[in-house]
């Protein structure tokens, strides 16, 4: 009987994750079963004590919370597998780790993205990320990069890169966050070697997926042709999956570093959903970027006061630059300026010399 109550947890468990494999097309009703068939299934799980189908179990309740745009629970059903982590094999508890790293990341909750993500590449040897590391590897990069921790994310980014090609360049969409991230820090340190190689890893990895599928979609962000990243990502906002955003995020950000200034009826929805799932960096750059397309300083202080508590860093000092060029506060100008110097931050301290040159308030 033990072994058919498995057989039964096993298919309960499976079914679970069909909004993970659905993605953007599930449905409220989809999401609400595959919750149901998880629940009975990690009911079994407990009932036989076996740490690895409860483990699965609650996966699948996290990626249905993820689904739902319930972050807080998702990262909280992710948090629950940690209290057995020591009953789980390597694979178990390196996921479990990075499934709190990117529900925290989500949520604007870098510091803890930061120690997740450090939990589980601690796993592994000094130096070593199995192919199984790769994910948390990019969190980690991208966690570092919105805290300002440019030398350490591009660290981590280059040995992913390196197991990355030594596995034979699979199209590893999982990391896509982790490169475009170190793609960032290059091209705002107007380093151009780190440019392209970062910018060769995204065209190498996107070129597997169709052009209108979510991953497609990203294709010009290694060119930097925020146009058609403007209708692709911006525009095409309501295909991307919640548990995506991250790759919204990004793209506001870009953006905004290049002077795109976005249709303000294309924003609204970013903000009012990113609002009410919690997420708070997609909630501050797309604040960000309705602050420099209405030249609305109320919107950059909402947009500044959210990068300050998650301790977004550069983001920070983009849009303290951002709101002192529009009410002419030197001194304000002076103190972003100065963080960015300190990161190294070229590109966005030619961009705020250049609009300073212009003698007027635009960004």
């Amino acid at each position: 009987m033990a072994q058919d109550e498995q057989a039964i947890a096993r298919f309960l468990i499976a079914d679970g994750f069909y909004p993970f494999w659905r993605g953007a097309q599930a449905t409220a009703a989809d999401i609400g079963e595959a919750e149901a068939s998880a629940g009975r299934g990690l009911a079994i799980a407990e009932r036989l004590d076996d740490p690895g189908l409860r483990s699965a179990a609650l996966d699948a309740l996290t990626s249905c919370a993820k689904a739902r745009g319930a972050f807080a629970q998702s990262r909280h059903f992710a948090q629950q597998r940690l209290a057995f982590e020591d009953r789980l094999d390597l694979h178990e508890r390196l996921d479990a780790h990075t499934m709190v790293a990117w529900a925290s990341a989500l949520l604007g909750d870098l510091a803890q993205a930061d120690r997740s993500t450090a939990s589980a590449l601690g796993l592994f040897q000094s130096g070593q990320v199995h192919w199984w590391g790769l994910h948390s590897a990019a969190w980690r990069a991208y966690a570092l990069t919105l805290l300002g921790r440019w030398d350490e994310a591009l660290a981590v980014a280059e040995h992913a890169r390196k197991i990355w090609a030594e596995g034979g360049l699979i199209p590893a969409a999982y990391c896509v966050h982790g490169f475009i991230a170190a793609l960032d820090v290059g091209r705002a340190r107007h380093d151009t070697q780190l440019v392209d190689r970062y910018r060769a890893v995204l065209d190498e990895i996107l070129k597997h997926f169709a052009a209108d599928s979510l991953f497609g979609r990203l294709r010009p962000y290694g060119r930097g042709d925020i146009a058609t990243l403007e209708a692709e990502v911006v525009e095409g906002f309501g295909m991307i999956p919640r548990a995506r955003q991250q790759l919204v995020e990004r793209t506001l950000s870009l953006c905004a570093d290049l002077d795109r200034s976005l249709a303000p009826e294309a924003i609204r929805p970013i903000v009012e959903a990113a609002a009410a799932d919690g997420l708070k960096l997609l909630e501050a750059q797309a604040r960000r970027a309705l602050g420099i397309a209405l030249r609305d300083t109320a919107e950059l202080t909402r947009a500044l006061a959210i990068f300050e508590e998650t301790r977004a860093v550069p983001y920070a000092a983009r849009v303290r630059c951002e709101r002192a060029l529009l009410t002419r506060n030197p001194s304000e100008l002076e103190a972003g300026m100065h963080v960015l110097e300190t990161l190294g931050d070229l590109d966005q301290l030619a961009r705020v010399e250049r609009a300073r040159g212009k003698g007027h308030g635009s960004s």
